[in-house]
């Protein structure tokens, strides 16, 4: 399965991230680190469809830790 992380810089001028990453743990990573960089609106969606916002991927992380 593949995922797709999005995020929208806060900055001027700056556009959408997005990367493609293999793992759902990859995907929340990467999420992670763009939320500690000041991006907004951070999402994940599967390739089933399935859209992961901050507070999904976030109450994954807190369910493993």
């Amino acid at each position: 399965m593949a995922f797709v992380v999005r995020a929208d810089s806060r900055k001027l001028g700056e556009g959408s991230f997005i990367a493609n990453k293999v793992t759902r743990f990859a995907a929340i990573e990467t999420a992670l680190g763009l939320i500690e960089q000041g991006m907004t609106g951070v999402t994940i969606m599967g390739n089933n469809g399935r859209v992961y916002t901050h507070s999904d991927f976030r109450a994954l992380l807190d369910e493993k830790g």
